[in-house]
């Protein structure tokens, strides 16, 4: 009597493991692939590129690559706004003869800092860093 209730409850036990485990793989085969096939819808064309301001903090980067990050974004008709933090000459005169806006900061402050004050000259609704 005692072995034929614990053979019960094996089985029983069994049963509920192998419902959840089947249950499990059902759910996981609808939900994987509606995962992947989902696309956000958006459109370009309902933004505005004049209400965009890409704000670009810069120290002392790498000159050649400085201008080919902001002819990108002067390509793609953003306006821009650069920030100088602790350093000038030569992304100052790069970003003004492309058209773009330099905030020079006296000292280095920190990546943060440079942000904080960039923001103080947006003028657009939408920034994207």
């Amino acid at each position: 009597m005692y072995r034929e209730m614990i053979r019960l409850d094996i089985l029983f036990y069994l049963l509920i493991s192998t419902i959840i485990s089947i249950a499990t793989i059902i759910y996981i085969s609808f939900t994987v692939p509606l995962a992947f096939s989902y696309r956000q819808k958006f459109s370009s064309s309902k933004v505005n590129k004049n209400d965009i301001t890409a704000l670009i903090p810069v120290y002392n980067e790498n000159v050649n690559t400085f201008k080919e990050v902001i002819n990108s974004v002067k390509e793609n008709g953003i306006n821009f706004i650069v920030v100088g933090d602790g350093c000038d000459q030569p992304y100052r005169e790069i970003v003004e003869s492309s058209g773009g806006v330099f905030i020079g900061l006296a000292k280095n402050g920190g990546k943060r800092n440079a942000i904080r004050e960039g923001f103080k000259y947006v003028k657009t609704p939408q920034q994207h860093q």
